[in-house]
């Protein structure tokens, strides 16, 4: 998929990702791709990356650990 500027940012770098969870390309206890792997896959700021993130550990999708 890609990222049009014409929807918000982080709701199609949300979308993605979520399918991606959905196909099973993350499994449980995988490595998540980190935020910066994330900001230059999709060419979005840091701030639109934890945005996402933070609403996929608030679904119980992801753990997130320090």
């Amino acid at each position: 998929m890609e990222i049009t500027r014409s929807i918000p940012l982080n709701e199609q770098v949300r979308k993605i990702l979520l399918e991606r969870i959905q196909r099973g390309d993350y499994s449980a206890g995988m490595r998540f791709p980190s935020e910066s792997e994330l900001c230059q896959e999709f060419g979005v700021s840091r701030a639109t990356v934890r945005t996402v993130l933070a609403d996929l550990t608030a679904r119980g999708l992801l753990v997130r650990q320090a």
